[in-house]
Parts: C-alpha cells; sequence; structure tokens
C-alpha cells in the first residue's frame, strides 16, 4: 500500500491539524500488522525544513516529498485542485490523505479526507467571505467525490450528515490520538519547568488553543474574574495562542475588571513545552462554542489536569465524566464550574483518576490501524 498525505499543515507553528498529520504519520509508520506501508508526504516549499517535516525524517517507509509549488494564499487552490492529485498520480499512490477539508474535484487517486469540524457552515463568522465561498462551493461537490469521508467525533459525524445527508455510509469515524508527551508528566517537574521557561510560579488556569471568535474568550475571560473575586483564589490565567489585536482588547477588557496583572498571553508555545503546561496548571479552562473534537480537553486529560468545559459539545464525548461542564453562552455557569472545580479537593481528584482511566482510548496507534483498515477495505 503506497499512500500520499498531504503535508500543507506541517508548518513552522502547526495548529491542531498540523499535528495530528505528524503524530499520524509516525504512528502508520509503526504499524506492522496490515503489511508494508509506503507513504509519501508532500511538502510544499514553506514547509521544507519546518520542525515536523525535520522530525519525520527517518521514519520507516516514508518519503518526503520537498516540492517547489506553494499551498498558502493565492496558492492554496493551485496545491488542492492541481499539485496533489496530479503528483500522487505521477508516484502512483493507491490513495490520498487529505487531513482538513480542501478537496480537489476530480482524482485519479483514491481520496480519503478528515472532516475535523463544520464550522464553516455551523460557526461561519469565523471565516473571511472568500473562504466561506471556496469551501461551500468546492467541498460541497468535492465530499461526494470522497472515496471516505473521515470525522474525529461523532458529533462531527452527525454535523457532516446534517449538511451533507447523501453521505451517510461514507462517513465513519475515527478518535484521533494523545501524543503520549501528555502521559505520565511529573507535577512537580512540570511546574520547576514552566517556572524556568516562562517565569510563571504559583497556581494557574490555563486556556490553550486558538483565540477566534469560537474560542469563547470573553465570557471565558469574564467567568475566570468572576471565580477570583467570589472564592478569593490566587490563580492567573495563563493563556497560548497566537496573539491577535481582538484576543489583546478582551484582556484589556478583562484587566479592568479586576484581573489586573491575573492574565499572561504567552502567544505560540512549542509542542515541546505544552505538556509540562498542562501537568503544572490546576485547572484546563476550554468553554468554546463550536468544536470537533477538542484536543485541548483530551490533553490536560492525558496530563493530569481537569477541565472545565462546554455542555451539549463533543467535549462530553472526549471526556465523559472526566469533566466540568457549563453553558458556554452563561458566564455565571462557566464561573461557578471554575470555582468548583478549584476549591473542591475530593471531586477534583475524581476528575483526574477518570481522566487517566478515559484517556487510554486516544492513542495514535489505535487511529493509525483504523484509518489503515479503511485503506486496504477500499484498496
Amino acid at each position: 500500500m503506497h499512500l500520499a498525505i498531504d503535508g500543507r499543515a506541517l508548518t513552522d507553528r502547526p495548529t491542531g491539524i498540523g499535528r495530528y498529520v505528524g503524530e499520524l504519520v509516525q504512528a502508520l509508520a509503526r504499524l506492522s500488522a496490515w503489511g508494508p506501508l509506503e507513504q509519501s508526504v508532500l511538502v510544499p516549499r514553506e514547509n521544507r525544513d519546518s520542525p515536523w517535516v525535520r522530525k519525520l525524517r527517518g521514519c520507516a517507509g516514508l518519503h518526503l516529498y520537498k516540492m517547489s509549488a506553494r499551498a498558502t494564499g493565492a496558492h492554496t487552490i493551485r496545491w488542492d485542485q492541481i499539485v496533489l492529485p496530479a503528483l500522487a498520480s505521477e508516484i502512483q499512490a493507491d490513495a490520498l490523505f487529505l487531513p482538513h477539508i480542501n478537496v480537489p474535484l476530480r482524482s485519479r487517486t483514491k481520496t480519503f479526507v478528515v472532516f475535523h469540524d463544520a464550522s464553516i457552515y455551523e460557526s461561519p463568522s469565523g471565516f473571511g467571505w472568500k473562504s466561506r465561498a471556496y469551501y461551500r462551493t468546492i467541498l460541497a461537490a468535492g465530499l461526494r467525490r470522497m472515496t471516505k469521508v473521515i470525522t474525529v467525533s461523532e458529533w462531527s459525524r452527525a454535523a457532516v450528515l446534517r449538511h451533507f445527508p447523501d453521505l451517510d455510509g461514507k462517513v465513519e469515524v475515527v478518535y484521533p490520538g494523545i501524543a503520549d508527551e501528555f502521559r505520565g508528566v511529573s507535577r512537580g517537574e512540570a511546574q520547576r519547568a514552566v517556572a524556568q521557561e516562562f517565569s510563571i510560579r504559583g497556581p494557574y488556569v490555563l486556556y490553550s488553543g486558538g483565540l477566534g471568535a469560537r474560542k469563547n474568550l470573553r465570557r471565558a475571560l469574564r467567568a475566570f474574574a468572576g471565580a477570583v473575586s467570589e472564592a478569593t483564589l490566587p490563580h492567573l490565567l495563563v493563556m497560548t495562542g497566537a496573539p491577535s489585536s481582538s484576543a489583546t482588547d478582551l484582556i484589556a477588557e478583562a484587566c479592568s475588571n479586576g484581573v489586573r496583572g491575573r492574565v499572561i498571553q504567552l502567544g505560540h508555545v512549542s509542542d515541546a513545552a505544552l505538556p509540562n503546561l498542562y501537568a503544572a496548571s490546576d485547572l484546563c479552562l476550554y468553554p468554546s462554542l463550536y468544536e470537533g473534537f477538542g484536543f485541548p480537553v483530551a490533553e490536560a486529560l492525558a496530563a493530569g489536569t481537569p477541565s472545565v468545559t462546554s455542555a451539549d459539545s463533543p467535549m462530553q464525548e472526549v471526556a465523559g465524566e472526566a469533566a466540568l461542564y457549563a453553558d458556554p453562552t452563561s458566564v455565571e455557569e462557566i464561573q461557578h464550574a471554575i470555582v468548583t472545580a478549584l476549591t473542591d479537593a475530593a471531586l477534583r481528584q475524581r476528575l483526574v483518576a477518570c481522566g487517566q482511566q478515559r484517556v487510554r482510548a486516544f492513542t495514535w496507534d489505535t487511529c493509525a490501524a483504523a484509518i489503515c483498515r479503511l485503506l486496504i477495505e477500499h484498496q
């Protein structure tokens, strides 16, 4: 089996999808039960020497095709519609794997796409009009030409079928994994590492993720400010994510509401630093308005950190009884959950223990085996 993989997400500062690609490629390289697997990762010019590309060198059965073509900005459509399908055919790949919904309208190669979430349809305010027009036109036509559509949760599968009911029978759920680096981290060692790298000492609540509108930062900040005041909490709020003017304005607003000096914005954080940030924190705060899976909550489970996250969301599918849930549109509910999570020691202990059991279901080897099964079934 020869698998071609779109490597556009393996950027210098990878998002969740970039980490998904990197971890999956490594896990596929470890497989032996499914027979020989050859992987060709198609890397655009701008990613040629990214951290993940360097990390993947030397993986068994892996070829890194470092392309002269670009995949971002004005080059996106050409990469999607011409470069990827043409090269997959040229190298005689048995399948083309797309970790994002940038689907080609025509491909001679059997094509599998990962549909992480339906935010382009269900939370469109986070996209510009050009993106909305492109995805809604191309995606609607392209999805029906895919060999298989993979979603990362039952929640996302249901969302896909709400908008594309004719795809029933073609959509399959394969849960992603959580990297081993998040598991079994010593809390004491993590606290020392965070103090050394970020000069953060003392208890804190962690927000890790993007800073877009659907991440619900305004309510999260207001809830944190209310919780600090209500329970006289000593905690900081530590936030990761590429800085933006809107997020900076929200933080300034929160500081005017009584948490001046309590909010620390770290900006982009390396993958290597994230496990320590989770393990050293007292709580992961993630009341997002829309997700397809909720990696921060799953990563917190693995690191032994309780979470406050959104009710009626895929995070309930991921965390089960290992998290506290609140209506993400209610500052009061989020605030109450924060106070409860940080002041009820017995509850915290139960959540951590439950989380350690829960996260065993999410491994990259399990994910890779499920994807291999789908590839072979449709070979």
